[in-house]
C-alpha cells in the first residue's frame, strides 16, 4: 500500500492518492493503531478538499466518526457523522452512512458464484454495533424527528422512495432511543396507487387472521444463475425467529420445513408474513429451502427454491 501511495504521489494522481490514504487508514484501523489510521485519513480529507471530491470528503468523515466511536469518544463521533450526512444530502445520497454498515448480509450476493462442481463455504459477514445505531439515530433524526410532533395517530402509512426503501424504519432511534416500531405501527407500501387499491378492496379480500413465518431456510448446495452456489446461514435470523414467534404466538418455518412449496400453500391464508431470508432486494426474490435438497449434482434449478414475483401474484396473495 506504501509502494502504490508512492506511484501516485510520483505521477500527481490526486484522487489516487487519497484512495491510497483510504487503503491504509482501513489497513491500521483493522490493527487498532487508532492513531495512525486517523493521520492517514485527514491526509486523504486533505487532498479531498483541495479536489473538491465531496462523496470522497463526506467517507472521510464518516470514517473519522469510527474511529471516534472505537476511542470512546462519542461526542466528536456524532460531530463527524452529522457532517458526513450533511454532505450526503448535499449531493443527493443521504444514506449511504447506512449502505456503508456491515451486517448479516441476506442478498443473493452473499457468497461468491463457483462452477457447479466447486465446494464452497459462505462466510457471514459481521457489524460494529455503536457505529450502527448511531447512525440509525442520525437517521431518525433527518427523516422523522422533523415530523415527529404530527406523528399523533398509532399508525403510520409509509411511501419510501428510492434508496429510502434501504432504511429500517422500525429500528430508528430517538435521543433515549425508543424504537419507532415501540411508539406506533409501521405499514410500508410501494406506491399511493397500491395504496388506494388496498382501501378499496372488498372487506373479505384479506385475509384477517394468521401468521407466516419463514426464518433462515435451508437452501443448501443449488444453480443460480447458472453456477453452483451455497447459501450462507442466518444465524441472526434463528435469534429473530425465536422472538418474532413468542410475540406472535406462532411456531416459524426454519430450516428445510420453510420450503418454496410449503410458503406458497400458505401465502394466501394469513393476514401477516415475516420472512428473513437471503433474497434480490432489485428483483423482489427470495431463496426458500428447494423440496429435495442434495449434496451431488443434479442441484436445484432457480424455479425449485427462489420465491418470484410471479408465483407471488399466481396466488393472488392477500396479506398485508
Amino acid at each position: 500500500m506504501e509502494e502504490s501511495l508512492r506511484i501516485q504521489k510520483r505521477i500527481g494522481n490526486g484522487n489516487g492518492e487519497a484512495n491510497a490514504y483510504r487503503n491504509l487508514t482501513a489497513y491500521f484501523l483493522s490493527l487498532g493503531k487508532f492513531a495512525r489510521a486517523d493521520d492517514y485519513l485527514k491526509m486523504a480529507m486533505a487532498i479531498r478538499v483541495d479536489t473538491g471530491d465531496r462523496s470522497g470528503e463526506a467517507a472521510d468523515y464518516e470514517d473519522l466518526g469510527i474511529i471516534s466511536h472505537r476511542c470512546g469518544l462519542y461526542d466528536k463521533a456524532q460531530e463527524y457523522y452529522e457532517k458526513a450526512f450533511a454532505i450526503y444530502m448535499e449531493i443527493g445520497d443521504s444514506l449511504a452512512i447506512l449502505a456503508a454498515q456491515y451486517c448479516e448480509d441476506r442478498s443473493l450476493d452473499d457468497t461468491e458464484l463457483m462452477p457447479l462442481h466447486y465446494n464452497d463455504h459462505a462466510v457471514l459477514r459481521d457489524h460494529d454495533a455503536e457505529d450502527f445505531k448511531a447512525n440509525l439515530h442520525l437517521c431518525y433524526k433527518i427523516i422523522i424527528a422533523p415530523v415527529a410532533s404530527l406523528l399523533k395517530q398509532p399508525e403510520i402509512i409509509i411511501v419510501p422512495d428510492s434508496c429510502m426503501y434501504q432504511v429500517p424504519f422500525s429500528a430508528l432511534g430517538d435521543e433515549v432511543f425508543e424504537y419507532l416500531s415501540e411508539t406506533c405501527w409501521i405499514r410500508m407500501v410501494p406506491s399511493l396507487m397500491t395504496l388506494m387499491s388496498v382501501q378499496n378492496s372488498p372487506p373479505d379480500y384479506h385475509s384477517q387472521s394468521g401468521a407466516l413465518i419463514v426464518i433462515d431456510p435451508e437452501v443448501g448446495a443449488v444453480v443460480y444463475k447458472e453456477r453452483r452456489r451455497t447459501m450462507t446461514p442466518l444465524l441472526n435470523a434463528r435469534k429473530e425467529a425465536e422472538m418474532i414467534g413468542v410475540l406472535l404466538g406462532v411456531a416459524p418455518s426454519i430450516g428445510d420445513s420453510a420450503t418454496k412449496h410449503a410458503v406458497l400453500q400458505r401465502i394466501n391464508s394469513v393476514s401477516l408474513i415475516h420472512i428473513a431470508a437471503h433474497g434480490d432486494a432489485e428483483r423482489g426474490e427470495i431463496a426458500l429451502s428447494p423440496e429435495h435438497p442434495t449434496l451431488l449434482p443434479p442441484f436445484p434449478r432457480e424455479e425449485d427454491y427462489l420465491l418470484t414475483m410471479a408465483d407471488i401474484s399466481k396466488t393472488r396473495q392477500s396479506s398485508s
